[in-house]
């Protein structure tokens, strides 16, 4: 779901799409950070950039929002979290 979209949901709708990301977020912190570091991997391989220089490119608008890039930012987190 695009950031723009979540922010024109209702405040019930917002939860709800808040609560089913946050869970499926959860899975990777759960013992499984291998299939997120290899999604984040193969995200900068077809990107052609590192984590930093998409989150780099990301903050000053050269890229896009789009869901891989929001996916990628929330593995990104996952990952750095549990480090």
């Amino acid at each position: 779901m695009l950031l723009k979209t979540l922010a024109q949901l209702s405040p019930e709708k917002k939860r709800d799409a808040l609560t089913r990301l946050v869970t499926k977020a959860q899975g990777p912190a759960n013992g499984q950070l291998a299939p997120a570091r290899l999604e984040i991997r193969t995200l900068e391989d077809k990107y052609g950039m590192t984590t930093a220089e998409m989150k780099a490119a990301f903050r000053s608008g050269r890229l896009k929002e789009n869901y891989e890039v929001v996916r990628w930012l929330m593995l990104a987190g996952m990952v750095r979290e549990s480090a």
